[in-house]
């Protein structure tokens, strides 16, 4: 079987924007976009957030003008944003094929309108931004949120419900759900770092590829998250057997030792130290 080339474009884009200063969280979405559409231009995406972000200014201006809608307590942005978004758009999520690998995908999200709370998040964040929202992902434990902070207070944004606001008791009632040994703090609604944001986001696809027994596209994705986190021992370790399987054995040795070099005290290390003997073995017999 042919091994894809593990350092591919999508990975060169996916680095290049978390060294951005700050990094770009919408050209981190295209690299892993690339995942499912190798040829996907970054310009594609970017002039639709753009168009979007325009819309969204707009509708802010109007609502502005407008002043509070009678008996709401909803902020102008999320008005914005979840009218736009929400509802022209009718961007939102399903349960029904919640981890098709598309769900993940920015470019897919916007021409189909459904996807992950983290893709649908990602896709809230950057529109906000072209229309001077000060909006951020929230890594809410099983359900990915974003925020804005007004007046001392953090207003929660669903994008997988229409970009409804979530009130505390709605909030505590999803921690509830998704992570019910997790005690409620303020620091659950604190902004996600965009490498947090790519490395979740990326789990869930390898996840997805794993479930699917898509091993090429698996090796890309563990690939870009090796470039997030690339002394992280047991995506170091899931790569390597993985090359292995795929007949890549000094590509898989390579992970292998720095598997050993990176976390000496690592549990299984002499089943490691045992690979690497044996793929050593099996290289210099056949060079």
């Amino acid at each position: 079987m042919q091994v894809i080339e593990v350092d591919s474009g999508a990975r060169r884009l996916l680095t290049g924007a978390l060294a951005m200063v700050p990094p770009r969280l919408d050209l981190v979405a295209i690299a892993i976009g690339r995942l499912g559409n190798p040829a996907l231009e970054p310009a594609t995406v970017t002039a639709q957030l753009d168009a979007l972000g325009q819309r969204v200014r707009g509708w802010l201006g109007e609502v502005e003008a407008e002043g509070p809608a009678p008996g709401s307590t909803t902020p102008a942005f999320a008005r914005a944003l979840a009218g736009v978004l929400g509802g022209e758009e009718g961007l939102g999520g399903r349960t029904e094929g919640y981890d098709e690998p598309s769900r993940s995908f920015i470019q897919d999200v916007l021409t189909t309108r459904v996807g992950l709370p983290i893709a649908l998040s990602v896709i809230y964040v950057e529109v906000a931004r072209r229309a001077g929202i000060a909006l951020y992902g929230i890594g809410f434990p099983g359900h990915f949120l974003c925020g804005a902070e007004v007046a001392g207070q953090v207003v929660v944004l669903d994008p997988f419900h229409g970009g409804r606001v979530l009130s505390r008791p709605a909030l505590e009632a999803l921690l509830a759900r998704f992570s019910p040994g997790t005690q409620w703090s303020p620091g659950l609604l604190a902004p996600a770092p965009v490498p947090t944001i790519a490395v979740r986001m990326l789990t869930n696809l390898k996840h997805a590829f794993e479930a699917r027994g898509q091993r090429e596209r698996l090796l890309e994705t563990l690939t870009l998250l090796l470039a997030v986190m690339p002394d992280h021992p047991g995506e170091l370790r899931a790569r390597a057997e993985l090359l292995s399987e795929l007949g890549a054995s000094r590509a898989a040795l390579a992970d292998y030792r720095r598997c050993l070099e990176v976390a000496p005290e690592a549990e299984g290390r002499a089943a490691l130290a045992a690979r690497v003997h044996a793929l050593e073995g099996k290289l210099g017999a056949s060079s």
